[in-house]
């Protein structure tokens, strides 16, 4: 959850960064250039390296739900077990009620310890129902906020590849107002 702000944090702010540069180039587009290319390519290159620890969040994030479905697997493996065990202490009391048919005491001692057993089976039955329920909530949560971690990240590029376009076109402008004034003298 931590990871997840951060990289929301870092991609909002890489975001502002990119439309204040913007608005800072189509300022820049009449006055000298050459004083701001330098800290220009620094602070694109910056906010490049913030977009790729964007994206190395994202992709921890996509390793914490590959471990919580693994997780997932194993409690649904547990289970297997369990209702093996199940199976096998109902076989285990099918036979316990045929001997308990041949004395009362003894039937009496055992069908209280088979209502406790299927009480704890009705017990780990619905921990595992609850425990799956939990895991599937949680996982569908990571990936709803992967998904948005995505779209926030691609959304970040766009605006990159934006802002170093425009980088370029008033570069182009810079030389091509330098060529006219060279024509003027």
């Amino acid at each position: 959850e931590q990871r997840r702000k951060t990289a929301e944090a870092t991609l909002e702010r890489t975001l502002r960064d990119l439309e204040s540069r913007r608005q800072q180039l189509h300022f820049a587009a009449g006055q000298r250039v050459d004083d701001e290319e330098g800290p220009l390519l620094q602070e694109i290159g910056a906010m490049k390296q913030e977009l790729a620890e964007a994206q190395r969040q994202l992709e921890e994030t996509d390793r914490s739900l590959t471990a919580k479905s693994e997780e997932l697997g194993r409690d649904e493996k547990e289970q297997d077990h369990v209702r093996d065990d199940a199976e096998g202490l109902a076989a285990a009391n099918a036979a316990l009620q045929a001997e308990m048919a041949a004395t009362r005491d003894r039937l009496a001692t055992e069908q209280h310890a088979s209502r406790g057993i299927e009480a704890q089976l009705t017990k780990l039955r619905a921990e595992l129902h609850s425990r799956r329920l939990s895991h599937d909530t949680e996982i569908s949560g990571m990936k709803s906020k992967a998904e948005s971690l995505e779209h926030t990240l691609l959304q970040g590029r766009a605006a990159l590849e934006a802002s170093e376009a425009a980088s370029m076109a008033s570069r182009e402008e810079e030389r091509q107002l330098r060529a006219n004034l060279e024509a003027i003298r």
